[in-house]
């Protein structure tokens, strides 16, 4: 039956394509600055929810009846001023209240260049369809959706430590040990780069992170269908691993073996005509570029000479003059100027034998070059007036960056018979300032050695490898994307999108970044050794190396990790002792309340990282964990493109052994708040699970609590775990217990891809982390012939505690759902004795 909630006064005024609904007596600057910047919606009604915190009570009733005499069709839902999981409770809901589809947010929305709206989050992030009576579905990562949206939709792993993150534009391949240098560029990439239609822009590397290996562009290649591959444009952002003397996109090309294409700089502006522009070492934006775009080919034997790349799509200014060919424009009678990589070449009608050499000249990512052809020394000083008129007439950023250039300077070619009046110094660069127009100064005769030139750059006819010298090449620094409109003629096709989650499955793990920062010395692999070559500490005789085992054995430690105080790890000795620890019979006694333990008794990673835990790990649990490698190697390899460093195979080894009998009483060791083995062991689980995919919606748990226990809870309003949290995501139909408890997920881990392969197995699990913390949303005594319930909502790491907020009620109205649902779902989970206990404890107590 609908509550019958009152409702309240809202507004509502059109603005801009949306319709903006506001609880507060004036639209807010976010709401009113987005509804403005929105593209128009051919499908869907585009409502703006203006809201904030302290809503009053009755406003999603105010907020249906606002929108139930409009117009048929779908809604496209966005929230100002709530949380993110705000949009998504509340998009179901109306759904439901209204019969219409809603279309809303499932993550963090970000708006890009040029009004479009980004969704970034966790695995599943993006624009989600909600439908009457139906399950949502996944639609678009993007609005408006580019046809190469489902390509660029996933966070993913390319190496220890590359992935590919989405943008707004496409994605970006980036080494991540840096945090802060990523966290500062993608918000850059994100509200700069505009998103195409017809491009999928594929940026590369971050400045001030380490070069970015070829292998991880690779990998993300394989994973990707035609639709994205069609479409792709490259883009150098930061350092890339290239063969010496290289160019990123031939490197490409021949790798991937087809046809790529490059933005020649990062793209910025409007969709439908970007700007492309260099990009310096910092990643500041530089000159904007000529050329657009460049083709690369395939090289047709290994020691055959690399093609020349083929201009895709470039910029003519109109005071170049009339067309003369291809990019090649009358600029006088006698002479003509023709767009190439690195800038503009003034030269004779006929172009000389090296053209192809200057044509390929990659462009300078600091300064536009103006190339004054000499092949014919008496034409030298013509030709130089003609580029220092030229000079002139540039908009006033690319002519204050302008240098100019002989052509023998950039392409060494045969002396010539005599120099000319006015003829400029081989090898020397002038900037045009004032005084270096200057017709009537005397030019130098002799050029200087490198090193005692002074304010003036010599250019380099050499270029070496982009990760350590200039990045401006053609194919590696940033450029605006093309204009969409008629390909240009190229062997590059352009296909159809690939299906929403095309390439991707449910189970497949994120696998995240590092948990905490790691030296390039921990994540190396450790060489493989024979079976008798001697460790560097000892082991325990009995246990040999696992022939089927990857080759990441960590040396055994006999010295306990280091912490922040006192040690909290006892001496490895032998893994009896420590498992014995674990699962000491612990005495029952009356209900309480978890204390916040000290940092060194907590079972999370600490800024310190964990090599010593991993190392105590491996060294003392050995013989459990070598059984436990083996098999989780093996599962890993199943999935093409993952690369397990040592670091994440210690982690996930670690998730495999606690869901094992290994891990039972871990988890009452932790509640405890002692110091003691289960720390380290802990730590390890922790960031194995960090890396598993996370779930978001209702899970479910079965106790046994008395009616003033659960009354005490009630009370209390937050929970904090600092053990593991064990829910399933399914109906539990054979847990002991009279106490339902049901938590709305954010965060919890889906633990299916390495739960054990016995009796222990739950394949519906999720897992919350250690310091979770939980607010209680309703609960109902247990008594005679009545059933206890607890429902429970995770909080955000960084959400303050402010008493009764409206997500709480989207929250608990989604819960009541969910168990109204129970009956006719036909989807239980039934667990196995051995496992039951895991799932049998309430967050934030001891017993």
């Amino acid at each position: 039956m609908r509550s019958s909630a009152p409702t309240v006064t809202i507004g509502k005024h059109t603005v801009g394509n949306a319709l903006v609904l506001h609880a507060r007596e004036r639209i807010s600057s976010e709401a009113q600055s987005l509804a403005l910047a929105v593209a128009h919606d051919a499908d869907n009604e585009i409502v703006v929810l203006d809201l904030h915190d302290d809503l009053p009570v009755g406003i999603w009733e105010s907020v249906a009846g606002a929108l139930h005499r409009r117009r048929r069709g779908g809604i496209r839902l966005v929230v100002c001023g709530a949380r993110q999981d705000t949009s998504v409770l509340a998009g179901q809901w109306l759904s439901d209240r209204l019969g219409r589809p809603v279309v809303a947010p499932y993550g963090h929305l970000i708006r890009g260049a040029s009004g479009a709206l980004f969704v970034h989050a966790a695995e599943g992030s993006g624009w989600v369809r909600y439908q009457p009576g139906r399950p949502p579905h996944w639609e678009a990562k993007r609005y408006p959706r580019p046809d190469w949206d489902a390509a660029a939709a996933e966070f993913l792993p390319t190496s220890a430590h590359g992935a590919v993150e989405p943008l707004p534009a496409g994605v970006w391949i980036r080494d991540g040990r840096d945090e802060a240098a990523v966290r500062a560029h993608w918000q850059l990439l994100a509200s700069s780069v505009p998103c195409q239609p017809q491009a999928f822009t594929v940026v590369l590397g971050c400045p001030g992170t380490p070069p970015l290996p070829l292998d991880d562009v690779a990998r993300f290649w394989r994973g990707i269908g035609d639709e994205g591959r069609d479409r792709a444009r490259f883009v150098q952002y930061g350092p890339v691993q290239l063969p010496e003397g290289e160019v990123l996109g031939q490197a490409l090309a021949d790798l991937l073996e087809r046809p790529i294409a490059c933005f020649t700089g990062v793209p910025v502006g409007k969709p439908e005509r970007p700007r492309i522009h260099t990009v310096a070492e910092d990643g500041a934006l530089g000159w904007q570029v000529l050329v657009r775009e460049l083709g690369y080919r395939p090289r047709a034997g290994a020691n055959v000479a690399a093609p020349l790349p083929q201009i895709l799509s470039y910029r003519a200014p109109l005071m170049l003059g009339e067309a003369a060919g291809p990019r090649v424009y009358r600029y006088a009678d006698d002479a003509v100027v023709e767009i190439v990589q690195s800038g503009l070449w003034l030269r004779d009608a006929t172009a000389p034998r090296y053209a192809d050499r200057i044509r390929a000249r990659v462009a300078d990512p600091r300064h536009p070059a103006l190339i004054v052809d000499d092949a014919e020394p008496a034409r030298v000083a013509r030709l130089r007036e003609l580029a220092e008129d030229l000079a002139a007439r540039l908009d006033p950023p690319t002519r204050d960056r302008c240098t100019l250039h002989l052509a023998s300077a950039l392409v060494p070619v045969a002396p010539r018979v005599a120099p000319a009046a006015g003829e400029l110094t081989d090898g020397l660069t002038y900037r045009f300032s004032a005084a270096d127009l200057a017709l009537d100064e005397a030019p130098a005769t002799v050029a200087p050695p490198a090193g005692e030139v002074t304010g003036l750059t010599v250019p380099s006819p050499e270029l070496k490898t982009l990760g350590s010298g200039s990045r401006g090449r053609a194919g590696g620094s940033l450029q605006p994307a093309a204009t969409p409109g008629p390909p240009p003629a190229s062997d590059l096709p352009v296909s159809l999108p690939p299906p929403p989650g095309a390439g991707r499955t449910a189970e497949v793990p994120l696998w995240e970044e590092s948990v905490a920062p790691v030296s390039p010395a921990v994540v190396t692999t450790a060489p493989a050794r024979s079976r008798h070559e001697t460790a560097p500490a000892p082991a325990p005789a009995s246990v040999e190396a696992d022939e089927n085992a990857l080759p990441l054995r960590v040396a055994p430690t006999t010295h306990r990790p280091q912490q922040h105080s006192e040690p909290s790890v006892l001496p490895p000795e032998t893994a009896e002792r420590v498992l014995v620890a674990l699962d000491r019979a612990r005495p029952q006694g009356p209900m309480s309340f978890q204390a916040d333990p000290d940092p060194d008794a907590r079972g999370l990673p600490t800024p310190a990282g964990l090599a010593e835990e991993r190392a105590w790990l491996r060294g003392t649990l050995t013989r459990e964990f070598d059984a436990a490698a083996s098999s989780v190697s093996r599962l890993l390899s199943e999935y093409p493109g993952f690369q397990a460093d040592p670091d994440t195979m210690v982690d996930a080894v670690a998730v495999r052994l606690y869901l094992s009998a290994v891990g039972d009483g871990l988890d009452e060791a932790l509640r405890e708040g002692d110091v003691g083995p289960q720390v380290p062991f802990a730590r390890c689980v922790a960031a194995g699970l960090r890396r598993l995919p996370s779930h978001r919606g209702a899970t479910s748990l079965v106790s046994d609590l008395t009616a003033e226990e659960v009354a005490r809870i009630r009370d209390r309003g937050v929970l904090t775990d600092w053990g593991f949290t064990h829910a399933l995501t399914e109906p539990p139909l054979n847990l002991p217990g009279e106490l339902d408890v049901l938590i709305w997920s954010m965060t919890a881990r889906r633990t299916r891809l390495l739960e054990p392969e016995d009796d222990r197995r739950a394949e519906s699990r999720v897992v919350f982390l250690p310091g979770t913390s939980f607010k209680v949303l309703d609960a109902v005594l247990p008594g005679p012939d009545v059933r206890g319930r607890l429902l429970l909502r995770e909080l955000a790491a960084d959400e303050p505690d402010r008493g009764r907020v409206p997500f709480d009620d989207l929250a608990l109205n989604s819960l009541s759902r969910a168990m109204e649902q129970v009956g006719s779902a036909g989807s239980f989970s039934r667990i196995s004795p051995a496992a039951a206990t895991r799932f049998g404890a309430v967050p934030g107590l001891r017993r």
